[in-house]
């Protein structure tokens, strides 16, 4: 059964209601070690964002970095703010920055703090996603499955892809979930993930400078 509990942070995008959205930044080293036959050794780009002074200024707010298990924080370190909430990891290599709530600038500050930390040649992909709630639970499923087939079945996950171009790929991912409020209501959880792969024409900055928000609400009006 596909059922998650959440709690719950508002802003719209017409009938859905965004819980959150992120960027994950994945080194362009882990993208050819999966396709190695030896290892090689990788040297982290993102160690240096990985710091609290350092996302202190590129976000202007106050980080606490998390204990976590691992011996030395040498694997994950992990740091969260009244705004954002930030994970490093070391293999695979990626960082990953998540707003809880919409903040202006995000994607601005993100993409400064990139730029001056100087990897934008280090970074193959970025992540840009979005997580979403919306209570046509019915309506979704009526259009999506035979009702014969729906109403055998408590619960309810599919996923679509898209090649948005050559450089973007679009997944959307449905399932049901329940909004942890006092009516414990029923709904639908949209995870819409956009992955571009960065090279000399789909630049950083490229990527940086797509309205998500305008492509997130064109994509779920063909699903609603």
């Amino acid at each position: 059964m596909f059922m998650k509990m959440f709690r719950f942070v508002k802003f719209n995008i017409k009938n859905c209601e965004t819980i959150n959205s992120s960027v994950v930044l994945v080194d362009k080293n882990s993208i050819i070690i999966n396709n190695a036959q030896q290892p090689i050794q990788l040297n982290n780009p993102f160690i240096d964002l990985a710091n609290k002074l350092v996302l202190n200024n590129a976000y202007n707010t106050e980080f606490i970095q998390m204990k976590t298990n691992m011996p030395d924080n040498i694997l994950q370190k992990n740091y969260i703010s009244e705004k954002y909430n930030v994970t490093f990891n070391l293999f695979p290599v990626r960082f990953q920055i998540i707003q809880e709530q919409k903040y202006e600038e995000f994607l601005k500050k993100t993409l400064s703090l990139i730029t001056k930390a100087n990897i934008s040649d280090k970074i193959g992909r970025i992540g840009f996603n979005f997580t979403l709630f919306s209570t046509e639970l019915e309506p979704i499923k009526n259009k999506i499955l035979k009702d014969n087939f729906a109403k055998n079945y408590n619960g309810f996950s599919i996923t679509f892809s898209q090649d948005i171009n050559e450089d973007c790929k679009l997944t959307i991912k449905l399932y049901e979930a329940i909004k942890n409020n006092q009516q414990q209501e029923k709904g639908v959880l949209i995870d819409a993930n956009f992955e571009q792969v960065i090279n000399q024409e789909n630049t950083i900055n490229k990527a940086f400078n797509e309205d998500y928000s305008k492509l997130v609400e064109d994509y779920i009006k063909n699903i609603f």
